[in-house]
């Protein structure tokens, strides 16, 4: 395929490895050369490298780095046999270091070195995130060098965020042997591991050697050739660097780049858990358990911008006081007419150039006298001051639950800046006047508590959410019992409280609408039905519930019901099952079954849904073996879709819990939400209702 999307054409390999392989390709629209990176589906061995893709989406259309090449697009192709995943950001220019080595380069000390510092500037700004982005896969093939010295970092394949890996307690072994942190092996990766991958890579400059080659001892510890011609201070820094052990690593990127820089060298191989409070500070800062508040102005600034501003307002008032002499001089003397328009032009240019030093004079005195204040508690950020460029001191309030990140930027002239940015994408600045030191701690400070905050909210609504659920399961569980022993009464009870749990529960409605029909009221059964398609029109128990209910006083419109289509699958096949359930219903069930051993049509999706309602059927007559080889067979067709997938693995759940083979049915459970974490079946409920129901009563 030589252009892909219709506007990119492939010009050569750049390279293979992560989780796809990425082209040089010509941008046929504008011209440009970018680098676009292609993962198919058919030679991906499993849904995880789907979701690595889509992390690193995610992760790069937030990222605004000069040293990290440009997010631009990303999409999806589907061929006749295979389904690609693409993302094009522009072409960094270079080779990369193992090319640079392979061709005979052999960096020196101060090299090696500035090198480190540009791979520092990067790590310390992907550090700053809320939470913090991890790349994992830190590596000479992965860093660009440009003739100039300039370095690139690319391939975030298989980045991740720490807070992601403290929810879930591990993840996917993603790295470079070699390369890899220790801790990598064991599925964990924090600030260090990547400290690791760039010392080893700084060692390799500098031997020229893979990393493998420089183990000498059984405890993965690396060892630094003793001949190797660097300083003894440069040679202690990569040392800690390379520790085997993460707690005896710099357990951040902006500490590591502190310590190469020789700042505080007698606390340069201490370990720090998080910036600590600037000394001479002047901002007020009071934290607790359920609290933050910071407070700093005018008189908190330390750097030489404070100057800046003070000489802003000096020149300021010259222009006023130069407009007012002349504005004196001009209404007191006595003006020919050749005087008139230069005077004229006078009394015209100094007001405009007032005025606007006038607004520039309103913003920065704003800056030196109101405070900029950050607020925090568990639920609400407040923020007054001036949050964003040209603009004046405002306040403002949302829930942090709005909040995508919170980091360190850096602005046009070179300057850090404290950066808030909402899911909404706007942008609010704080701490423009405050020294580097001040800013990256209170980033990390906001970033800590917030965290914190975030998952004490999280655990709140999990509780909640659990306890609800609980209550209804209980409650389905007992009227379904109800139900089975006759104690309709009892049942009708007990799914009206369900009711008041959850007022869109279909399946109360419809159960509701059973019980009604047992005791011949068939009115208010076609109500209840009717009032569960409402909800969920695509329910087919409550609209096959409901022609039965109908066709006790309208048999016509009870057949019509049968007939009609569901709403969310206007295809011939569904009008043919609802004629099979009637011919189940005639009590026909060899008729039925029989429709669905025909061949299925062509079409593929069509097929599958047929092969799954005859599964069903099988299910009805008892069949359970043949319906769970049939809902295996349906997977293999299905193996491309997902959502589809999840659900049939919700179906063969059932039919193992119909067995009593609780084992596999909650294996195949997990399978499920595996494949749809964020939708929950309603096949999935009744299962764990019937798993729940059947453990005390094995054996």
């Amino acid at each position: 395929m030589d252009i892909i999307h219709s506007h990119y054409k492939i010009l050569e390999t750049l390279g293979q490895g992560g989780i796809g392989t990425t082209y040089k390709a010509e941008d046929l629209h504008t011209q440009q050369y970018v680098a676009l990176k292609v993962v198919s589906l058919r030679q991906t061995s499993d849904w995880k490298t789907l979701d690595l893709f889509e992390r690193e989406v995610k992760v790069l259309k937030q990222l605004n780095h000069p040293a990290i090449p440009r997010y631009i697009d990303s999409f999806e192709i589907d061929t006749e046999d295979d389904r690609l995943f693409c993302i094009v950001q522009a072409l960094a220019p270079g080779k990369t270091l193992a090319q640079w080595i392979q061709k005979g380069w052999r960096p020196d000390e101060d090299t090696t070195k500035a090198i480190a510092f540009q791979l520092l500037d990067i790590l310390v700004y992907l550090q700053t995130f809320l939470p913090p982005i991890l790349h994992r896969d830190i590596k000479p093939q992965n860093i660009l060098r440009d003739r100039e010295g300039n370095i690139y970092l690319v391939d975030f394949g298989a980045v991740q965020d720490t807070y992601r890996q403290t929810v879930t307690g591990g993840s996917t072994v993603v790295g470079t042997l070699g390369y890899m942190a220790p801790e990598q092996f064991r599925g964990k990766a924090t600030c260090a591991t990547d400290l690791y991958a760039l010392g080893t890579t700084l060692l390799y400059l500098l031997t020229g050697k893979d990393p493998n080659q420089l183990q000498t001892s059984d405890d993965l510890q690396l060892q630094i050739p003793p001949n190797l011609r660097i300083s003894a201070e440069f040679s202690r820094w990569l040392k800690r660097c390379i520790e085997a052990a993460e707690e005896d690593r710099f357990n951040s990127a902006a500490l590591a780049l502190s310590a190469l820089q020789g700042r505080n060298p007698k606390e340069e191989f201490v370990s720090s858990p998080s910036p600590q409070r600037p000394r001479n500070t002047k901002v007020s800062l009071i934290k607790s358990d359920r609290a933050l508040h910071i407070h700093f102005s005018g008189q908190s600034f330390q750097s030489s911008k404070a100057d800046k501003i003070r000489i802003r307002i000096g020149l300021v008032l010259l222009y006023l006081l130069t407009a007012f002499i002349l504005f004196r001089i001009v209404a007191v003397s006595r003006l020919n007419m050749s005087e008139v328009g230069y005077y004229g032009l006078i009394l015209v240019t100094f007001p405009c150039v007032t005025a606007l030093a006038g607004i520039c004079f309103a913003r920065d005195l704003q800056t030196l006298i109101k405070p900029t204040v950050l607020s925090v508690n568990d639920y609400t950020l407040i923020l007054a001051g001036m949050l964003k460029r040209f603009e004046f001191y405002q306040k403002i309030s949302f829930i942090l639950e709005e909040i995508e990140d919170i980091h360190l930027e850096k602005t046009r002239k070179g300057e850090s800046v404290g950066v808030i940015r909402m899911r909404t994408q706007e942008v609010y600045q704080f701490g423009q006047y405050l020294s580097p030191t001040e800013q990256r701690w209170l980033v990390h400070e906001l970033q800590t508590f917030i965290q914190a905050a975030k998952q004490r909210a999280k655990e709140r609504f999990e509780q909640i959410q659990d306890s609800r659920l609980t209550t209804l399961d209980a409650l389905f569980q007992r009227a379904i019992r109800c139900y089975q022993s006759d104690q309709l009464a009892q049942a009708e009870t007990l799914f009206h409280a369900i009711l008041i749990f959850d007022a869109a529960s279909a399946e109360a409605y419809n159960n509701l609408g059973v019980i009604q029909h047992r005791l011949n009221q068939h009115s208010k059964s076609a109500d209840f039905f009717q009032k569960a398609l409402q909800i969920a029109p695509s329910y087919w128990a409550a609209r096959t519930n409901f022609a039965i209910a109908l066709q006790e006083d309208n048999f016509t419109q009870a057949i019509a019901m049968y007939g009609t289509p569901c709403p969310s699958d206007q295809t011939t096949g569904n009008e043919r099952y609802t004629l099979i359930l009637y011919n189940q219903w005639r009590g026909s069930l060899a008729d039925a079954i029989a429709e669905f051993e025909t061949p299925p049509p062509d079409e593929a999706l069509l097929a599958i849904k047929n092969h799954c309602r005859h599964a069903d059927l099988l299910q009805c007559k008892g069949d359970f073996t043949t319906a769970i080889d049939l809902y295996r067979h349906v997977l293999k067709l299905a193996k491309h879709n997902p959502a589809l997938s999840a659900e049939i693995y919700a179906e063969l759940a059932w039919t193992f819990a119909m067995m009593h083979n609780l084992k596999e049915a909650q294996a195949c459970l997990a399978r499920s939400r595996k494949l749809a974490p964020t939708t929950e079946h309603g096949t999935t409920r009744y299962t764990e209702a019937l798993m729940q129901y059947l453990k005390p009563n094995r054996g």
